[in-house]
C-alpha cells in the first residue's frame, strides 16, 4: 500500500511537486530531493502537518530531472516515500476550429509529471 501519491506537474508558475500523504501520523517531516543528472541535492524540508496536502514550487534557477520525496518517521531512519520524474511528451495545448469567430475551444492534455 502506497503511502503517498506524488505528482510532478508543469504549471503556470512553474514546475511544482504536490504530493499527499495518506498516512501523515507517521511522519514528523517530509524532505524533499531532486536528481540532477549526477547526484541528489536537498531542495527542502517540511513539517508534517495536520494537512495532509503539500505543494512545493521550484526554484527556476534548479534543473532537476527527478524528485523524491523522503519521510522522517517520529522513530527510525528516513524512508523514500515515492520519486517521479518530469515528461515532455504530453504537453500540447489544442485550439479549435482554428480558425475562429466568436467561440473557441481550448484544451491542454494536462499534468506533464510520471510518478515511479
Amino acid at each position: 500500500v502506497d503511502d503517498i501519491n506524488l505528482n510532478c506537474i508543469n504549471s503556470i508558475k512553474g514546475k511544482e511537486i504536490r504530493f499527499l500523504v495518506y498516512d501523515n501520523e507517521r511522519y514528523i517531516a517530509y524532505h524533499i530531493e531532486g536528481f540532477d543528472g549526477s547526484h541528489w541535492t536537498s531542495i527542502s524540508r517540511m513539517p508534517a502537518s495536520s494537512d495532509r496536502y503539500y505543494v512545493l514550487a521550484l526554484p527556476e534557477s534548479r534543473q532537476f530531472s527527478e524528485i523524491r520525496i523522503m519521510g522522517l518517521p517520529v522513530n527510525g531512519e528516513a524512508i523514500v516515500l515515492g520519486t517521479c520524474a518530469w515528461t515532455e511528451e504530453f504537453n500540447a495545448w489544442t485550439l479549435m476550429p482554428n480558425p475562429f469567430q466568436d467561440e473557441c475551444r481550448i484544451s491542454y492534455n494536462g499534468i506533464n509529471g510520471l510518478q515511479k
